[in-house]
């Protein structure tokens, strides 16, 4: 009996570190023809909050921009279970459009 490989994703998942931060963006920024747009301008976390605030609707308190390592930061949705559960989907896709243009300060 042959020995069965591990699923290719077992692989990546366990291999992710070892792959430049560059090549982590998502698929969408491969589409931009014009370099000068694959510039990315540095905002804080306060800044990027606020972006991600008013894109949704909600107040700028209730989102926290932390960094992450495979899109360079995240914004997480603060509140109760009732709200994180109806705005994080909102904000996770507003952080997918906008870690292509804005890098998290450190």
């Amino acid at each position: 009996m042959a020995k069965r490989e591990p699923p290719l994703i077992l692989v990546i998942v366990r291999d992710a570190y070892k792959i430049p931060q560059a090549s982590r963006r998502p698929l969408g920024w491969l589409k931009m023809k014009n370099l000068d747009a694959l510039a990315v301008e540095k905002k804080t976390a306060s800044e990027l909050a606020e972006i991600v605030a008013t894109r949704i609707g909600i107040s700028a308190a209730a989102i926290k921009v932390m960094p992450d390592p495979v899109y360079g930061w995240r914004a997480m949705v603060i509140g109760p279970r009732a709200t994180v559960s109806k705005y994080q989907p909102q904000a996770d896709r507003i952080r997918d459009e906008l870690c292509t243009r804005y890098e998290l300060e450190r």
